[in-house]
């Protein structure tokens, strides 16, 4: 019986961490999208991308690993990773990243009004329930329009 009581305490400690860092994921975006520098001749650029995750949820959790691609209308531009970042209870927490850009990417800048960013990749987090610390991963996979 005191097992049983304990898996049902782990399942709903479970269902609670999944749902914190659930919502949390949904809640990422680029926050701040800086041109540092833009030439067309001889095409190149550098931006700056600041990525935000709030925690709208009652459970503190920790960030064990994050990495996600960044693609701009369909371009690779890089990756951003972080270890160990703690998320609290209704707190943020921001990732920065700065990217040279591809010349074919440049060019496309140049002629287009909105730009479609398009993040893919994990977070691994885990959060406490009671006395259980509840590891959980998530598989991103965010999309946003900047207009400019």
């Amino acid at each position: 019986m005191l097992l049983l009581i304990g898996v049902a305490g782990y399942a709903y400690g479970y269902f609670i961490v999944r749902n914190a860092i659930f919502k949390s994921v949904q809640t990422m975006q680029v926050t701040d999208f800086k041109l540092l520098s833009f030439s067309l001749l001889p095409p190149q650029a550098t931006v700056e991308l600041t990525f935000t995750i709030r925690n709208p949820t009652s459970v503190n959790l920790e960030i064990h690993d994050i990495y996600l691609e960044i693609y701009i209308d369909n371009f690779y531009v890089g990756d951003i990773t972080a270890k160990n970042k703690i998320l609290l209870a209704h707190g943020k927490t921001t990732l920065k990243g700065t990217y040279k850009l591809t010349p074919q990417l440049v060019i496309h800048l140049g002629t287009s009004k909105k730009i479609n960013l398009h993040i893919q990749g994990y977070i691994d987090a885990s959060g406490k329930f009671l006395f259980l610390k509840i590891p959980y991963h998530y598989e991103v996979n965010v999309q946003q329009v900047v207009e400019g």
